[in-house]
């Protein structure tokens, strides 16, 4: 708790200043040694609760009960108008942000298709090898670890090492081109329209 609104809806709070019992007491007590910056909080929420039930000293015991349970009742109704507000904004930020992923993808699909059966494809794959590669049908390609893969737009590959070595791949157009990171090492896709994905192990694109 770190405002006084919050005493005023503790149920704690609540009962300890209408019956203040030792237990409550001395609670409330190790309470305030433990939380000192909370303490100036406490205190206006003790005076704010004093004038809202007033005089609570001639209360009988029976009306210090019936006050509790009306004061509880109003702070669940509260409550849940809170939680169901809270849900509905929740609802609403999941279809805003579907929608928003559906209409991206739509407008991507047509531009950049990529299909698990293109010759363009590279699919990450995460295995305990000792290094990373491109195999191209039974062709396979050493890399050096962080290294920089970047399609061009005839369809190439341009590999940068992490010495800034450039050598140009041509990638098999009748077979599917996949990249191997194995644990431990990573690599990065630079995608035709400048798109970055990196692929760390554990990662499969």
């Amino acid at each position: 708790m770190d405002k006084k609104q919050n005493f005023l809806l503790d149920e704690d709070f609540i009962k300890w200043r209408l019956f203040q019992t030792e237990e409550q007491n001395a609670h409330w007590k190790n309470f305030r040694r433990d939380n000192p910056h909370l303490e100036q909080n406490l205190d206006e929420a003790i005076v704010q609760f004093s004038a809202l039930k007033m005089r609570q000293s001639t209360l009988p015991q029976s009306e210090k009960h019936a006050l509790y349970s009306a004061v509880m009742q109003s702070i669940n109704k509260h409550k849940k108008r809170r939680v169901f507000l809270q849900y509905v904004s929740s609802i609403a930020v999941v279809l805003v942000i579907g929608i928003v992923s559906a209409v991206y993808l739509n407008l991507h699909k047509s531009k950049f298709p990529f299909s698990p059966i293109e010759s363009n494809t590279i699919i990450g794959q995460t295995l305990h090898d000792e290094e990373v590669y491109i195999m191209q049908g039974d062709q396979k390609t050493s890399l050096t670890n962080n290294s920089k893969l970047e399609f061009t737009q005839n369809e190439n590959m341009v590999i940068t090492d992490s010495a800034q070595f450039k050598q140009e791949l041509k990638l098999a157009l009748a077979s599917m081109n996949k990249l191997v990171v194995p644990f431990g090492k990573r690599s990065n896709l630079v995608l035709a329209d400048g798109t970055k994905v990196w692929l760390n192990s554990g990662t499969q694109v």
